[in-house]
């Protein structure tokens, strides 16, 4: 009878213990990849997230590169299953079976999640290292993804994963194309979009947008485009004369036309006729709604149009910009190309209204071989971005200022110029030159501030 007792109260006590303490994850480690394949033809790579559930606590030491390329293993059967047949990584020796590098494209995060163990994603690219490999995988490609938490253990396995080629393109266009000319550039703006409409029915954000700038005075008017085919794993080259640009159009009206509904422009191909007057910018930046066009040839109009990518079967109203030779006085030292989103970019010929072509070279030599190699020389070009606006709104307000800015701005241009002739780096020049522009800038400030109280 004790015995039986003993014995209840051992399962009792067992019991109670497996309903208070917490779960033990034995062996709960995996992991998951996914990705896609671009339907453009001339692809050369394409990209995966690895996704490892419930790493251990050291799983997180050491550095991002070695964790990748210490735990991570991407196989591709049809090229070798062996255990060293592993995709070799970017800048190691390649393996003649295996036409592929792997890589990071992004950096790798990790989450401590409810089990107080990490979740893990890794972000690779796979390249080819031979032409034409990533087009001959068909519609599709099979991996085999593995992580190890250390050496000698067992990895985590996602065997035999499906990565399919995109079936559908984007099929909307964008829109609120906007072009204000600046200094050998146009800046570009458009409408962000939350989504799109894309082929087989669906909605989603697009993954990157293409903006071309056409020269309206160029002969040759065949642009490259291809056939979409949604039923093959790949899309044909359009023949000549497929997608053609008018330049007699009317701001707000199409200059690109496709004789197929199903062409879109090939960005690649694209991208290598700058000699014919074609000039094209892209980013995955959708959301930015903004960037420029640089070298442009200031006076000479273009042709601005864009579409969305992957694909585009629709392109954008097109609108005409004109570079000017106009330069702000941030562009003068160093600033981006001005914004319509962003006024500090906007001290539009503040001091210069029609700049002096002259002056742009010296000052930006003077920022990039001094201004920006030195602790002082970053605080004045910070300082001056962060006041700088001011000023140049106050100078627009009282035009009478510009012809004294520009004196003031005289001698330390003189000087610079002299000092690029020679191309020296006397430091007592330097300190001279410094000063003498830091005086201009005080002048500005202090003449501003007297005017302002005097009105």
């Amino acid at each position: 009878m004790k015995l039986g007792l003993h014995l209840l109260a051992r399962i009792s006590l067992a019991t109670l213990a497996l309903l208070v303490l917490p779960a033990t994850h034995a062996n709960a480690l995996s992991v998951i990849a996914s990705g896609s394949i671009s339907r453009d033809p001339d692809q050369t790579y394409f990209e995966i997230d690895i996704v490892v559930k419930d790493a251990k606590t050291g799983a997180i030491t050491g550095t991002e590169t070695s964790l990748f390329t210490n735990r991570i293993r991407v196989y591709i059967p049809s090229f070798g299953t062996g255990p060293n047949d592993y995709i070799p990584f970017d800048g190691t020796p390649q393996l003649p079976n295996v036409p592929f590098t792997i890589s990071e494209h992004a950096q790798m995060s990790s989450v401590l999640n409810s089990n107080s163990l990490y979740d893990l994603t890794f972000h690779a690219q796979i390249t080819q290292t031979k032409a034409g490999v990533i087009t001959g995988l068909g519609k599709q490609v099979i991996i085999t993804v593995k992580y190890y938490e250390n050496p000698q253990a067992t990895p985590a396995e996602d065997p035999n994963r499906v990565i399919n080629k995109t079936s559908e393109i984007v099929s909307d266009a964008p829109t609120g194309i906007a072009a204000t000319g600046t200094h050998s550039s146009l800046i570009i703006n458009w409408t962000v979009p939350t989504t799109v409409a894309w082929t087989e029915g669906k909605t989603k954000a697009p993954s990157r947008i293409t903006v071309l700038a056409i020269d309206k005075t160029t002969t040759d008017t065949d642009l490259p485009a291809y056939i979409y085919n949604s039923v093959a794993p790949s899309d044909t080259a359009a023949g000549g004369g497929t997608c053609t640009f008018n330049a007699d159009f009317t701001d707000g009206d199409q200059c690109v036309t496709c004789t197929d509904e199903n062409a879109y422009l090939d960005r690649p191909k694209l991208e290598g006729l700058a000699t014919k007057g074609i000039f094209l910018r892209t980013t995955d930046k959708v959301t930015d709604g903004k960037f420029s066009i640089p070298g442009l040839e200031n006076g000479k109009p273009y042709a601005v149009v864009s579409f969305y990518e992957p694909g585009g079967l629709k392109r954008s109203s097109c609108v005409t910009g004109t570079p000017e030779p106009n330069t702000t006085l941030a562009e003068l030292n160093g600033e981006e190309p001005a914004s319509l989103m962003d006024p500090k970019c906007f001290i539009a010929t503040a001091a210069y209204g029609s700049p002096l072509h002259k002056n742009l070279k010296p000052l930006r030599w003077f920022r990039d071989r001094v201004l920006l190699k030195t602790t002082a020389g970053k605080v004045f070009v910070s300082w001056y971005y962060e006041h700088g606006p001011r000023g140049a709104r106050f100078i627009n307000e009282y035009p009478a200022l510009k012809p004294v800015v520009q004196g003031v701005l005289w001698v330390p241009v003189m000087l610079l110029s002299a000092w690029m002739a020679v191309a020296g780096n006397d430091p007592q020049l330097i300190v001279i030159v410094f000063m003498a522009f830091l005086a201009a800038m005080i002048t500005v400030t202090f003449v501003a501030r007297k005017t302002r109280e005097e009105a």
